[in-house]
């Protein structure tokens, strides 16, 4: 094991800014770990795993070819070690006549954690965006330093990129978890995003995000199919008309989905998202009641650049698991855009926005059973199609 760390160590050195030899250096302790017992790796494994989040960490300075590799580890590995800690803390039982574990352990974690302040402030901010959902998950961390330093990082994605951000963000701020929701405010309250400008734009998102959720559970008969936004909801389109609401950008894939450097001498000073920002100026009155169980609402908004923009909104359902799917397919795309075979044969994976309360839609989309409807409806009162698709 000594001799392949050595080897690994003297491939690094060797080809220093090469993204990939720190890549593989970070990896290859990963599988030493992976070998160690359980009980071990966060005592006696303390140090490897201080040496992986450092590794992974100077890969990404060099590269974003293994970002999706690198980020989401080195940060799993310092929130889960933190974690860790934090149980062992609580559970006297199993750290009575051990300090010195519990004094490696926090060692370890501060050396992971000063790794991460340096990587906020030597890393372009799109970095550690492209592990947003992922940081904003582990919100209710419970040891008070990881959080302490997961809530800067949050704030200063926010402070950076507060469209993207602050979409993403919504669900959890208004969560039906009373700890996550305060955890959230804390987020926001922070002083790096907390200004007047930022206040004014956070009070308009959560009050289109309110009013949004408030379309979407609004009651309707059973056999509507078609209906007006201003009957549901007619405080909605007054609030997107008034002339003192804030610029909301179009919860839209292509100002929402992170465009990577393809030349890795300009990681420095890249932008992101290319396309120019469109904001929401209205939204079209009519609503369209789909017949699905969930009975979800397609509606139209009209950005600035005058054209519509379908939006479909779900009621009471959480959407960040399909947001996490639509990450994982990006990410997939990324390779088959890469890979020459796939690129030439137009491989790609359709994909969609994500944003509670609403997702995007498609012109001429449509769902499953709304083709099927009268057929379900004209079938035997018995069969087992027309209680499973009308939800009897």
């Amino acid at each position: 094991m000594d001799v392949n760390i050595t080897n690994y160590k003297q491939a690094v050195e060797a080809c220093h800014q090469w993204e990939k030899s720190s890549v593989c250096l970070a990896q290859y302790y990963d599988r030493v770990l992976g070998v160690m017992a359980e009980e071990d790796r966060n005592t006696i494994g303390g140090e490897i795993q201080v040496n992986m989040v450092n590794s992974y960490g100077k890969s990404l300075r060099y590269g974003c070819s293994y970002i999706y590799q690198s980020m989401p580890r080195m940060l799993s590995i310092w929130l889960d070690f933190g974690t860790s800690l934090s149980e062992m803390e609580k559970d006297r039982d199993k750290t009575r006549g051990k300090p010195d574990e519990m004094t490696g352990m926090k060692t370890s974690l501060d050396k992971m954690t000063r790794i991460i302040d340096q990587l906020i402030e030597d890393l372009p901010p799109y970095m550690f965006l492209t592990a947003f959902s992922q940081l904003v998950s582990r919100i209710c961390h419970p040891h008070p330093d990881v959080f302490k330093h997961l809530k800067t990082i949050i704030a200063y994605m926010l402070l950076v990129y507060p469209q993207q951000s602050l979409w993403m963000l919504m669900p959890v701020y208004k969560s039906s978890s009373m700890f996550r929701a305060k955890r959230c405010e804390d987020v926001l309250n922070d002083p790096i995003f907390r200004n007047t400008k930022n206040m004014k734009l956070l009070n308009d998102f959560t009050r289109l995000t309110e009013k949004l959720i408030e379309l979407t559970e609004k009651p309707i008969g059973a056999d509507v199919r078609n209906i007006t936004v201003s009957t549901l909801v007619s405080s909605l389109p007054r609030l997107l008309k008034s002339p003192d609401f804030s610029d909301i950008m179009m919860p839209c894939q292509q100002f929402t989905v992170i465009q990577l450097p393809t030349d890795e001498n300009r990681i420095i000073g890249h932008d992101p998202f290319p396309a120019k920002q469109v904001f929401i100026k209205e939204i079209c009155d009519e609503l369209t009641v789909l017949p699905s169980l969930q009975k979800p609402r397609r509606i139209s908004f009209i950005g600035s650049d005058g054209n519509q923009y379908m939006m479909m909104c779900k009621a009471k359902d959480d959407l960040r698991k399909d947001f996490r799917f639509m990450e994982f397919n990006n990410v997939v795309n990324r390779y088959l855009r890469k890979d020459p075979e796939s690129r030439q044969r137009g491989l790609y994976i359709r994909t969609y926005t994500y944003q509670t309360p609403i997702l995007q839609s498609e012109r001429n989309l449509n769902d499953f059973c709304s083709p099927n409807i009268h057929q379900y409806l004209m079938s035997g009162s018995d069969s087992p199609f027309r209680s499973l698709m009308l939800g009897e």
